[in-house]
């Protein structure tokens, strides 16, 4: 239920009391530098990263189809987030202010933003799980059908748990005060504000806490699933003795080992922060949470959480080799593409037939010479 509830005016504020309902100074240095750069860094990443995927067939794998819906969730994200934000900052100098959009708009936000949040938590993990599958059980199909179940769920159970969370923002409590005359409130008079509060408490110490218990829960599945394909890699590895081909498949497991740890180390390392304060704050006091101190570190692991949806992107440019030809592909010009290297005894030897096929997948190939097909080893799709 939604509705207003209004605060008596009181006697004339004191200038420390006035003082503290203003953005600090390192706010209004993150609002005008930081922000701006995070804003822009992680919305052509991200853009950049859609564009790719689609404009390359071959990049249109079942991984990066699931990267993509995790760059829609991290662009969502940066824009409700920052552009909430912004739009408060640029409206009013109190904080917080909710007047400029009232409690539909509080309710769209935090809707919006929980949903692109827990979505890109759930999209990490599918892209674990699917390597999973790709290393430790190779030998079993996998549908594509079944993944796009998947991302279409994924969707669904973050839009539905982010509806959990309206309450928390579903009262419009107006605020009113007389300013001090000292400058630079004197121009303030009876000003009104309003602010998006709690029916009660529970359900703010409810939200708090639900949104850090998914990511804490999804980090232990994802640490487990890492730990098993680095195991089925090295696993690879040694049954590539057999054929061969060590110092081959060594490289390639040493690229997915390392692709993999950094994008997990990152992804969730910058979060954890922040969810640390959620746990932290659903513990306290109201009256705890509204000091400086604790408000320059809650903008602090924000920052992080801005950097984390637009970062993951270049991870996997900077550790795939593959990504990074694709990203060559579309945006320089043909003459400025490295040219493919090309072997004097196998140029056009080996061809792979079109399908679902990356650094991860199953798949064959096709020999002339011999006329059969054969299927890639599992040392070989490692």
């Amino acid at each position: 239920m939604l509705s207003i509830v209004t605060t008596p005016v009181h006697n004339r504020a004191s200038v420390d009391a006035a003082e503290s309902l203003l953005y600090t100074d390192l706010q209004v240095a993150i609002f005008r530098f930081v922000l701006p750069i995070v804003f822009v860094f992680g919305v052509l990443n991200n853009v950049a990263f859609i564009y790719v995927v689609v404009h390359s067939q071959s990049m249109q794998t079942i991984t990066n189809k699931c990267l993509v819906h995790l760059s829609i969730a991290d662009l969502l994200f940066l824009i409700v987030a920052i552009g909430e934000r912004f739009w408060s900052y640029l409206y009013s100098p109190i904080t917080p202010d909710d007047t400029p959009y009232g409690v539909v708009g509080c309710s769209t936000f935090k809707l919006a933003r929980s949903a692109s949040y827990f979505a890109s938590l759930a999209f990490v993990t599918v892209v674990s799980i699917e390597r999973f599958n790709a290393v430790c059980r190779y030998q079993r199909k996998r549908d594509a059908t079944t993944y796009r179940n998947i991302i279409i769920g994924c969707w669904l159970a973050s839009f539905v748990l982010s509806l959990t969370f309206i309450p928390s923002v579903s009262i419009l409590h107006c605020n009113t005060l007389q300013w001090p005359e000292e400058p630079p409130f004197q121009d303030f008079g009876d000003r009104e504000w309003f602010i998006c509060l709690p029916q009660s408490d529970w359900q703010a110490t409810y939200t708090d806490a639900m949104q850090a218990i998914p990511f804490f829960f999804l980090l232990i599945a994802n640490l487990c699933l890492y730990v098993c394909i680095i195991r089925g890699l090295n696993a690879a590895v040694k049954r590539a003795d057999l054929t061969g081909k060590r110092l081959r498949n060594t490289a390639i497991r040493n690229q997915i080992a390392w692709m993999l740890i950094a994008n997990g180390v990152i992804f969730f390392t910058l979060l954890s922060p922040r969810e640390i304060s959620f746990i932290i704050k659903s513990t306290l006091a109201p009256s705890a949470t509204h000091t400086d101190f604790y408000t320059n570190i809650s903008e602090i692991t924000s920052i992080l959480s801005y950097i984390n949806s637009g970062i993951n992107p270049i991870v996997y440019s900077i550790l795939s080799s593959k990504h990074r030809k694709a990203f060559q592909d579309a945006f320089l010009p043909e003459k400025c593409s490295p040219r493919p290297e090309k072997s004097a005894n196998c140029a056009g030897y080996l061809q792979p037939i079109v399908g679902q096929t990356d650094e991860t997948s199953m798949g064959y190939r096709h020999s002339p010479r011999l006329g059969v097909r054969t299927e890639r080893t599992e040392t070989e799709t490692v």
